[in-house]
């Protein structure tokens, strides 16, 4: 006895897609392999290209401040809109690519003889590459 033929299935979308699927299943039932990995047991029983899960690398992990170190900011009603925030910024660098929360990376900024303040964008040089970086700031603050 098939393991499969105790299975309950459900298709969902239209009813020519899911009439479709159900005699591709009943079809290939038996052409399930218990040694193959799912999605291709399933690609091959119902002859359709599933989704695949997306890559890895293309996954956002979460990043942390080059700066503060920490992945989000304090949750503060001085902070505004950006309490509890990840990080904004991105040095553009390619072989840098750091991560910064616009305000840290601001503060820093003006912490730098060099930098340069045209109305309310911060211009100066990425803390780990030396890259140019512009960063907006907060002109209430001042």
């Amino acid at each position: 006895m098939n393991i499969l033929s105790q299975v309950r299935i459900r298709f969902v979308g239209s009813s020519q897609l899911v009439d479709l699927m159900r005699k591709n299943w009943q079809r290939n039932i038996n052409q399930w392999n218990k040694d193959s990995p799912f999605l291709e047991n399933l690609t091959c029983l119902l002859e359709i290209q599933l989704p695949r899960p997306p890559d890895v690398q293309k996954i956002e992990p979460q990043v942390e401040c080059g700066i503060c170190y920490a992945q989000s900011l304090p949750v503060d009603e001085e902070l505004g809109d950006k309490s509890g925030s990840g990080t904004d910024y991105l040095c553009e660098n390619a072989n840098c690519h750091r991560g910064f929360h616009s305000i840290c990376l601001g503060d820093w900024l003006r912490s730098i003889t060099t930098t340069r303040q045209s109305f309310n964008v911060l211009f100066g040089n990425c803390p780990y590459c030396s890259e140019p970086v512009a960063v907006k700031i907060n002109t209430a603050k001042q």
